[in-house]
């Protein structure tokens, strides 16, 4: 899955797809992928008054039932890059997540990634979601939680539990550290201590062995990545 609001597109997903799908007997891993982008990311249409959210699970989980039904001999692996790794252990019935203030660039392209699919919900003309997604299209460079004060708290998710009364009520219902402890699927997270969005990692993992959780000095958002000219693209 993608990152808060990217695609199947992105470089980073990629560079962990190409080598893990390549035939093993050219050296990959000879695995299939399937990429789920959310709801108005990477070309995806909306059709009904909602959009994603760090907590909103619906449309994954039915990816999932779909990918298990058509490979129902296949182990399945799930890779979540940023907003979506909370998003994706939700499913499993645990997760974890700050809730920190993202910076202004990323509250903005959820402003422009939501003016591209506004014509969708004007199809509901008086739905509250229509009116948070009008109030959220008119904001200029606005912080992460800004937005989601805007529009996350009502168009995050399917009712219930949407909508909530503030964004503070959406993050706590959204975080995920609380559950950390439920997993019972081996579970890697791997996060930067420079990181400046997720800056709080809770490293005990709340004492479950399933769960390993790894802290390197550098890497900021996403930034593991570097040149390899093996595989012609980053890994």
């Amino acid at each position: 899955m993608h990152g808060l609001t990217g695609g199947s597109y992105e470089s980073y997903v990629r560079a962990i797809l190409s080598p893990s799908c390549l035939p093993t007997s050219e050296g990959g891993l000879g695995y299939r992928a399937i990429v789920v982008n959310f709801r108005g990311c990477a070309g995806v249409p909306v059709t009904s008054p909602q959009l994603y959210s760090a907590g909103h699970t619906d449309d994954l989980r039915q990816a999932v039932f779909y990918i298990s039904a058509l490979f129902p001999d296949a182990p399945l692996l799930g890779l979540g890059f940023s907003l979506d790794q909370p998003a994706f252990l939700h499913v499993l019935n645990s997760s974890y997540v700050g809730t920190h203030v993202y910076s202004k660039g990323m509250g903005q392209n959820l402003v422009n990634m939501l003016r591209k699919n506004l014509d969708a919900f004007s199809q509901y003309p008086g739905h509250d979601v229509t009116a948070a997604a009008l109030a959220a299209t008119a904001l200029n460079r606005p912080t992460i939680d800004m937005f989601d004060d805007t529009f996350t708290k009502i168009g995050g998710g399917s009712s219930p539990p949407w909508p909530f009364a503030s964004a503070s009520e959406y993050y706590e219902y959204a975080a995920s550290h609380k559950v950390l402890g439920e997993v019972r699927i081996p579970f890697l997270a791997i996060n930067a201590a420079d990181d400046p969005v997720v800056q709080d990692v809770p490293m005990d993992a709340k004492g479950n062995e399933f769960v390993i959780m790894t802290l390197t000095s550098h890497g900021g958002h996403l930034g593991w990545f570097e040149p390899d000219a093996g595989w012609g693209q980053r890994k």
